[in-house]
């Protein structure tokens, strides 16, 4: 059985583009990543069965996640909560089908 959240690259792609092409998000970074421990911390927490991505922003203008776990009775587990991912800029990753060069283009 195939996961329903599961889309292929070109849907992903599709995604990205649209997003940074709206003029308001030209500025904003390709993507935020975090390390795996992040999740782990997260999803292993007593009763933690998925997580939850909260659109912030920064100070500085740019988009932020916050990351908190939910539990199977669909409550927030608020003993953890994550934010500060590292920002990638199309020059720090080796390759990816979602960077998009020259976003202003």
């Amino acid at each position: 059985m195939s996961n329903p959240n599961q889309i292929s690259i070109e849907q992903g792609q599709s995604l990205i583009t649209n997003f940074h092409s709206d003029p308001k998000f030209a500025d904003q970074p390709n993507a935020i990543s975090f390390n795996k421990n992040v999740f782990n911390e997260l999803l292993n927490q007593p009763d933690a069965q998925a997580l939850n991505f909260y659109f912030g922003k920064n100070i500085n203008g740019s988009i932020a996640l916050v990351i908190i776990a939910m539990d199977s009775n669909k409550n927030e587990i608020s003993n953890k909560i994550m934010d500060i991912g590292g920002k990638i800029p199309p020059d720090n990753v080796n390759y990816s089908p979602f960077i998009i060069q020259n976003k202003s283009e």
